[in-house]
């Protein structure tokens, strides 16, 4: 499993969103208990090699909030040794 996103909020920023402190949460914020959803996946070629991906979104939203969503990209050449990870944010 790779987590490597959640925005956290500083007590002094939280204290200025919402007035007061309502819920604190782990290290990875909301984002590791939130459900993902499978947005595309496939392989190409790139010149030589062959690439696999796959494409997911989780969506982090709280009433009179934040509206964030996560969107990752994994990129692996197959025989390779390593992955691509690249995250958008909207």
């Amino acid at each position: 499993m790779v987590t490597l996103w959640g925005r956290q909020w500083s007590r002094a920023e939280l204290l200025a969103r919402v007035g007061r402190l309502e819920q604190t949460y782990g290290l990875h914020g909301r984002y590791t208990g939130l459900p993902a959803r499978l947005a595309g996946y496939g392989a190409r070629w790139d010149g030589d090699e062959f690439v696999l991906w796959a494409e997911g979104e989780v969506v982090q939203a709280a009433l009179f909030g934040e509206q964030l969503m996560l969107r990752r990209r994994i990129e692996a050449d197959l025989g390779g040794i390593s992955l691509r990870i690249t995250d958008t944010v909207f």
